[in-house]
C-alpha cells in the first residue's frame, strides 16, 4: 500500500528542479516517490540564521515545480512549514505562508526562535507564538509542535483545545521508547489524540532508540489510539534513517507493522487514512 508522510526535507537537499534526479544520495528521487508514496508533506526548512521570508518564498517557489511533478504521477504534495521564525514577527508573513499553501506550520527548530523555546531550550511560547498559534486555528492550518519544548507543547495544546481544533507532532517518536526530549510523552499523545490530531513517527535512529518505526507505531496505538498515529520519516533531513530511503520504506513498512501486531484496519489508517482525514482527502 503506498503511504502517507507528513515530513521530508527534501526541498532542502535541492536548490531546483532539475537537481531534483533518480541519481546521488537523495532519499527521496522521482521515482521511488512515484513508485511508493501516495501523499507527501515537504518541508520548507531553515536553520535559525537564514529563516527569513527571502528564503522561504524561494523555497515555496521550487515546491510548486516540484508538485507538478509529483501530480503527473498521482502523488499529492503539500507544503509545510519547519521553523516560524521565517515569519519574521510579522502576521502578513504567516498570512502569505498559508496562502502559498502550507498546511502544516512548525513553529520552532532546535534552539528556539520568536515564537518560543525548542525541546533543547526549553521555555514556552511567546506572545508572539501565542498570537500564531491562534492565527492558525482561525485559518485552518495545523501548528505543529515537533522540535518544540514541553512547555510549548502545553500551551499549543490549550490553546487548540479551547478553539476545538487539531494540532500535528509532523516527525515525532514516543518518549517512553527513546527518552529523547524530541520524543512526545504518554500525555502528549493523549492530547494530540484529543484534540483529533496526528503525530508522525520519524525514521531518525537516534529518535528510535533501538526500536523500529513499527514498534514505536504500535505502542503509541496502545497510548493514544489507532486514529492519531502516521508516518513523518524526515527523510533528507537525516543520514542513516531505519529505513535507507524511500523505496526502502515503501516496500517494508506494511510488512513491519504487520509483524509488530496492527490489524489491516490500523495498517490503512497509519499509512494512509489518518493523513487524508486530517488534510482533507
Amino acid at each position: 500500500m503506498k503511504y502517507c508522510d507528513l515530513h521530508c526535507d527534501l526541498l532542502d537537499k535541492i536548490r531546483t528542479p532539475a537537481a531534483w534526479t533518480d541519481e546521488g544520495d537523495l532519499q527521496i528521487t522521482p521515482a521511488s516517490l512515484c513508485g511508493g508514496v501516495f501523499l507527501q508533506v515537504f518541508a520548507v526548512f531553515a536553520e535559525n540564521p537564514r529563516a527569513d521570508m527571502a528564503y522561504f518564498r524561494a523555497k515555496a517557489s521550487l515546491f510548486q515545480k516540484i508538485k507538478a511533478r509529483a501530480a503527473a504521477c498521482g502523488v499529492r504534495a503539500v507544503l509545510s512549514v519547519e521553523n516560524g521564525g521565517m515569519a519574521e514577527e510579522r502576521a502578513e508573513n504567516v498570512g502569505e505562508m498559508l496562502a502559498a499553501g502550507v498546511k502544516l506550520f512548525g513553529l520552532v527548530w532546535n534552539g528556539g526562535n520568536a515564537l518560543g523555546g525548542a525541546h533543547d531550550t526549553g521555555g514556552g511560547l511567546t506572545a508572539w507564538g501565542k498570537t500564531v498559534v491562534e492565527f492558525l486555528a482561525a485559518e485552518g492550518a495545523l501548528p505543529d509542535v515537533s522540535h518544540l519544548s514541553d512547555a510549548g507543547f502545553a500551551e499549543v495544546a490549550a490553546i487548540m483545545k479551547a478553539c476545538r481544533k487539531p494540532f500535528v507532532a509532523s516527525h515525532s517518536c514516543a518518549r517512553a521508547l527513546c527518552p529523547h526530549s524530541r520524543n512526545l510523552t504518554d500525555g502528549q499523545l493523549r492530547a494530540l489524540a484529543d484534540a483529533g490530531g496526528l503525530v508522525g513517527v520519524n525514521f531518525y535512529p537516534p529518535f528510535l532508540g533501538g526500536f523500529s518505526p513499527a514498534q514505536h507505531i504500535a505502542y503509541m496505538i496502545d497510548v493514544c489510539g489507532e486514529d492519531a498515529v502516521a508516518l513523518g520519516s524526515d527523510f533528507d533531513g537525516m543520514a542513516g534513517g531505519y529505513y535507507k530511503n524511500c523505496a526502502d520504506a515503501a516496500q517494508r513498512i506494511e510488512g513491519d507493522l504487520e509483524r509488530a501486531g496492527l490489524f489491516s484496519r490500523q495498517i490503512e489508517k497509519v499509512l494512509q487514512q489518518n493523513v487524508l482525514r486530517l488534510l482533507g482527502d
